[in-house]
């Protein structure tokens, strides 16, 4: 038997509001129920919400990508925060915002855009070894050979594969990356 949000009175009545939110037993009570804070913050986000939806479906596919790579270099950088850089070997340095290291790709994403969210593909590096001298490729390779193995680092090398990522998948990668960063973060700080 539901009861009332309201005045705790049994909403299982003729004439009562339900639904799958909150129960009520009449008018007065929904009266009273909308003047609460609760329903103004449940009213409110469902604005938002609503919002949110509209400015998803107006968004073009490259605003998707970028959406979809932050969240997915954040997650590199989560994941490779303890480690020190895979070009130079330099320590991680006190997390800044803004941060002092970047998600490094290995095949870069105008050569392989295929591999852009792959996370073999991407490890962190200090932002000397990634911008200014272009990924420091042969010191990351020798780097990649020890951790994953040769066969793996040339299956990267001679993956040529072709793939668009549809605007479902870009929405997926960017949930999936967000979580596991916000999981990586929790146990970071444990």
């Amino acid at each position: 038997m539901r009861k009332c949000k309201v005045c705790k009175g049994p909403a299982e009545k003729p004439g009562a509001i339900q639904s799958p939110i909150v129960a009520l037993c009449s008018w007065d009570c929904f009266q009273k129920f909308l003047n609460t804070k609760s329903a103004q913050a449940r009213i409110k986000k469902a604005e938002r919400d609503k919002v949110r939806t509209r400015k998803d479906r107006l968004e073009t596919r490259s605003e998707k990508i970028k959406k979809a790579q932050i969240a997915f270099n954040r997650y590199i950088n989560i994941r490779d925060s303890k480690k020190p850089c895979i070009s130079c070997g330099c320590p991680p340095v006190a997390n800044k915002r803004g941060g002092l290291r970047d998600a490094s790709h290995y095949r870069s994403r105008s050569s392989a855009p295929h591999l852009r969210f792959h996370p073999m593909n991407v490890w962190s590096s200090c932002k000397k070894c990634n911008r200014y001298m272009e990924g420091n490729l042969i010191p990351y390779r020798k780097a990649l050979v020890e951790k994953l193995g040769l066969e793996k680092v040339e299956a990267l090398e001679n993956n040529n594969a072709t793939r668009k990522f549809t605007f479902t998948e870009l929405d997926k990668i960017r949930t999936l990356y967000t979580k596991k960063a916000r999981i990586y973060r929790k146990f970071r700080d444990d």
